[in-house]
């Protein structure tokens, strides 16, 4: 399927403005992006009146203090979650996998790895579970070792 995209305004890179712009995508990939052309043969048609730019990636959130169809609306497209309770966000990361999810593609850090009583274990934002205490350095071996096996795409301490 080929979509045409125009738009009154883009930026399409650096020192990239342009007026009455144009993207091409045909079967998931861009084809053009440029000045607006005649290119008449997609198979459908959007017009924004607006600006459009290339998909953002935030590197450093908490998906679940956002809505995440929101923050996919306000065009980021994939985000870093740098410390949630692991039960909730692994499942959560694996479910923005699939085309049903309403949001944001997440890879996760888990919980955030921390001394006793470090933060952000008494944060008010954080939920049980968001920070995990370690015990020595055996028990941050251990720790890094599960969070690599349960898919971390990041390991955060404090």
């Amino acid at each position: 399927m080929t979509l045409s995209i125009r738009a009154t305004l883009a930026w399409l890179g650096p020192g990239r403005f342009i007026e009455d712009a144009q993207v091409v995508c045909d079967g998931g990939r861009i084809t053009y992006a440029g000045p607006a052309t005649s290119i008449s043969d997609a198979d459908e048609a959007l017009v924004v009146d607006g600006f459009v730019m290339p998909a953002v990636a935030d590197r450093h959130v908490h998906i679940e203090l956002s809505d995440p169809a929101a923050v996919l609306r306000g065009g980021v497209t994939a985000v870093r979650d740098l410390a949630w309770p692991p039960e909730r966000i692994f499942p959560l990361a694996d479910a923005s996998e699939m085309p049903s999810y309403n949001g944001p593609l997440i890879r996760a850090a888990g919980p955030m790895l921390t001394g006793h009583g470090g933060y952000p274990t008494e944060a008010g934002w954080a939920p049980a579970g968001t920070g995990r205490e370690l015990a020595g350095p055996d028990d941050a071996t251990a720790a890094v070792a599960e969070l690599a096996t349960r898919g971390a795409a990041a390991i955060k301490s404090s």
